[in-house]
């Protein structure tokens, strides 16, 4: 489901692992990264998974192979009249990719140098996706809209506010609330 919305920014987190930790993970028997499919069975108790140990590092192989595998799904056809009309800009790890459909057939993918990012936090890569759109927009479009149920984002959006040059409107909470 995608809001409403001309443009969309799907911001994460990236976690990079380096050379050391990697082979310190294989030391301990944890597998590399593997690819997901449609097909991968999921654990019963999902969100225990999720919590990162040091041992399996489950956070960052469910976060490392997800972003792919979502980046590379939304980028088949079946989703090209979900996308039309709308631009899509997608983070997976340092790179930002955009993905729109101009007839609701095919889907249109390319890079956006701008909005690569080394950051590892995607606090900070708010910040550099509210600039670029601020630089990129129409100047009819003078509001941005950010939702994060993270308190740094809104304090990061305060301090850079002005920077940015746009209303920001921050929407927070979880489910319903």
């Amino acid at each position: 489901m995608l809001p409403k919305a001309d443009t969309l920014n799907f911001v994460t987190d990236s976690y990079h692992i380096n050379s050391r930790q990697l082979r310190q993970l294989n030391v301990q028997g944890v597998e590399n990264v593997q690819s997901t499919s449609l097909m991968t069975k999921l654990p019963r108790d999902f969100a225990s998974y999720l919590v990162i140990s040091p041992v399996s590092c489950t956070k960052q192989r469910i976060r490392g192979n997800y972003c792919p595998f979502l980046l590379a799904h939304w980028q088949q056809p079946q989703f090209a009249p979900l996308l039309h009309g709308q631009r899509l800009f997608f983070v997976c790890e340092q790179q930002c990719t955009t993905l729109s459909s101009s007839d609701g057939v095919t889907v249109d993918v390319s890079a956006v140098p701008d909005l690569h990012s080394s950051q590892e936090e995607a606090d900070t890569r708010i910040i550099l996706h509210c600039t670029y759109i601020a630089q990129t927009a129409e100047p009819t479009k003078t509001h941005a809209v950010v939702r994060s149920p993270n308190t740094d984002v809104f304090v990061l959006l305060l301090h850079f506010s002005l920077d940015i040059g746009l209303h920001i409107l921050f929407d927070t909470g979880t489910g319903n609330k």
